[in-house]
């Protein structure tokens, strides 16, 4: 009998580490599965810089009307083109030109209706030396018809004390 229940005991044992190494290699499988889905969608850097540049370019040469006909529909009905040039305008007299800028980050958001979501990041450099560590932030939709349109512009920076 307690030959039986050793044989028993050890049987189960060996059933509990095949499922626990089964259980593993499962798991490594979705884990994999999962990382190569969400990488099958690269960020083009290249096309965040090109991004980049028409936003400052158009900011820089205070062509509101320009830089609004780039942002999503859905972006329009939360601002008017009025609302955004006494925004940019201000934006201008506090930070002035943007003299470069440098992508330091992309982000994808997420993705609802069709449509995903970026976030593109830049250091940029600002001609009024009183700000430091400028930096703008482009929010971005990706439309079910791989058209990309600008959803937000953002640009701020530290103050410094000197």
């Amino acid at each position: 009998m307690m030959r039986l229940t050793n044989t028993l005991l050890g049987l189960i044992v060996i059933l509990l580490c095949a499922n626990l190494y089964q259980s593993t290699q499962i798991s490594k499988q979705l884990e994999q599965a999962s990382l190569a889905s969400s990488s099958n969608e690269k960020i083009n850097r290249t096309q965040a810089k090109e991004w980049g540049e028409k936003a400052i370019a158009l900011y820089n040469s205070q062509k509101h009307h320009a830089l609004y006909e780039l942002f999503h529909p859905s972006a329009k009905i939360q601002i008017s083109e009025s609302e955004l040039a006494t925004q940019l305008k201000k934006l201008f007299q506090l930070f002035g030109r943007v003299d470069g800028i440098a992508l330091s980050d992309t982000l994808k958001l997420g993705e609802k209706g069709g449509e995903t979501y970026y976030q593109y990041v830049y250091r940029a450099k600002v001609s009024n030396p009183a700000h430091q560590q400028a930096r703008l932030s482009l929010s971005m939709i990706k439309g079910d018809d791989h058209k990309f349109w600008l959803y937000g512009f953002k640009l701020n920076a530290r103050h410094s004390l000197n």
